[in-house]
């Protein structure tokens, strides 16, 4: 399997719907996920752990507050409020 593209929407710190992140691919091997400490870089390895196994790591604090804070706050009584990750990949020569 390789990992080609991730989105998420109010998920965790990602507030709203992210850019797509595109992964490394042909000439390049490796792709470089940094950032200070709450910048969302284990948000970011969950988002792949809910979308392929549904779990999460074990030191995720909080399991239960996935769906970012600030989109809950700004939302209107009794309104859903979406959370997800969209993940891309193939596998044996097919796209998922």
């Amino acid at each position: 399997m390789k990992l080609t593209s991730l989105r998420l929407h109010n998920f965790r710190q990602f507030y709203g719907t992210t850019p797509t992140v595109e992964f490394a691919s042909g000439n390049k091997k490796v792709t470089v996920i940094h950032g200070i400490n709450g910048a969302g870089k284990t948000a970011f390895l969950n988002a792949f752990t809910w979308a392929l196994y549904e779990s999460l790591t074990p030191g995720f604090q909080l399991p239960e507050q996935l769906v970012n804070i600030r989109a809950l706050r700004e939302a209107a009584q009794d309104e859903i409020v979406e959370a997800w990750v969209e993940l891309s990949f193939d596998h044996n020569g097919r796209q998922y």
